[in-house]
């Protein structure tokens, strides 16, 4: 059984998918968690698990978890990454200033970027928008959830 999980996030600070993120790998102590940030922040709770600049995630190998439009287009280059998932928690192509198509494209129908949504509703929103099928559905950062992932990826 594989219980390493490798998540890019953007920063750890107050959210709801912060929370949840940390909550859950907080309750499951046997599973091997690196969360990777782009920005050093205050955390919303105490993280009891390794927190590194973006920047280690080079040197790791195992199944990744992108968490928005930027780490996922950085996990693109990660060349260790025995899986690439790109966890949709928010549907950033909806909404703010740069809602063009050709802006979050190439990141989604990445080939090697396989989709997990945090719900049914999300993954109809970007099969419609991407014609891409979202793989997973992982409610709220559900750490049970991504370990079948994972080991799904290491038996395949």
């Amino acid at each position: 059984m594989q219980n390493k999980l490798n998540i890019l996030v953007s920063e750890l600070g107050p959210s709801q998918k912060n929370y949840y993120l940390i909550k859950n790998i907080n309750e499951r102590k046997e599973v091997n968690v690196n969360v990777f940030t782009e920005n050093l922040s205050r955390f919303c709770l105490r993280a009891n698990f390794a927190v590194m600049n973006i920047a280690e995630a080079w040197a790791q190998s195992g199944l990744f978890v992108a968490t928005n439009l930027s780490t996922a287009s950085k996990l693109i280059n990660q060349p260790l990454a025995s899986a690439k998932i790109f966890y949709i928690w928010d549907l950033e192509f909806i909404r703010g200033d740069n809602r063009l198509y050709d802006n979050y494209a190439p990141v989604y129908l990445h080939k090697e970027l396989e989709l997990a949504c945090r719900s049914k509703e999300h993954a109809e929103l970007v099969e419609n928008a991407f014609n891409k099928k979202v793989k997973y559905i992982v409610d709220n950062f559900d750490i049970n959830q991504l370990l079948e992932i994972t080991n799904e990826r290491a038996n395949a």
